[in-house]
């Protein structure tokens, strides 16, 4: 199992409303892509974690597929941009 330090560059919806990690990193697991994603469970795990865009956060990829570990909140420099989730 590989683990690495990667940024969050974003976070979206995928189509059942389920939020995505976008994040920036060095190695690629099933594609020739510098930019990667992590599916989420709920709205509720980004507030549980305090994901926030900029971050630092250790993900570990195991059978190609990428899992947050941990946030990196010492590592914060106050520019990441804490994420909220729109009513609907």
């Amino acid at each position: 199992m590989k683990t690495q330090t990667v940024t969050v560059k974003d976070i979206v919806l995928d189509f059942t409303s389920s939020p995505v990690v976008i994040f920036e990193t060095d190695f690629s697991t099933s594609r020739d892509s510098s930019e990667e994603k992590i599916t989420l469970c709920s709205w509720d795990e980004i507030r549980r974690k305090d994901i926030r865009i900029g971050d630092k956060v250790a993900i570990t990829v195991d059978n190609e597929t990428p899992k947050i570990i941990k946030v990196l909140p010492h590592l914060r420099d106050g520019s990441e941009i804490e994420v909220f989730r729109l009513a609907s």
